[in-house]
């Protein structure tokens, strides 16, 4: 697959979108997952090592045909508060040492139900914070698109936390 490149002014935008919360660890990772997924059109989620977990766009993924399916929709908003379950992902990315992380169906979501579900998710790690930011949609998504906005907004992240000492 031959990944769509960022271009400068994407990159730009998605920067001055979250610079002024870069002091604030809280709210740099809402307001991260709010900018990432409006540019995506997807649930954007991240999830850090003490257990806090951003989520939005859930409007986006109430307009896919997958999500449609009460039960799925609900058994992935139950999923969306379970701590543990995201806290396996960031333990996966320090045992993988990948720079980008997929999740597609059943095998990967741990549950039968998921079977029509995809994500991608980049890591980021600060002096004290680590964790996982990315997309979770259909398993259909355009990936060519999306991995390189994931990958971009997990380093500049992590680049920001770094400079602020979080």
């Amino acid at each position: 697959m031959k990944e769509k490149e960022l271009a400068t002014t994407e990159e730009v935008s998605y920067k001055n979108s979250i610079w002024d919360d870069k002091d604030n660890p809280d709210r740099l990772l809402s307001q991260a997952t709010k900018v990432l997924s409006k540019k995506t059109g997807f649930l954007s989620l991240a999830a850090t090592n003490d257990g806090n977990i951003y989520y939005s766009g859930v409007g986006y993924l109430l307009e896919r045909p997958e999500f449609f399916d009460i039960q799925l929709t609900r058994n992935l908003f139950l999923r969306l508060d379970e701590i543990g379950f995201w806290e396996r992902i960031i333990n996966e990315f320090i045992r993988i040492n990948e720079e980008v992380l997929y999740f597609l169906g059943e095998e990967d979501f741990y549950d039968p139900l998921f079977e029509s579900c995809g994500s991608v998710f980049g890591d980021f790690e600060g002096k004290k914070t680590k964790g996982i930011i990315g997309v979770i949609g259909p398993k259909r998504m355009p990936y060519a698109i999306i991995i390189p906005q994931v990958r971009y907004f997990s380093n500049l992240i992590n680049q920001l936390l770094k400079e602020v000492k979080f």
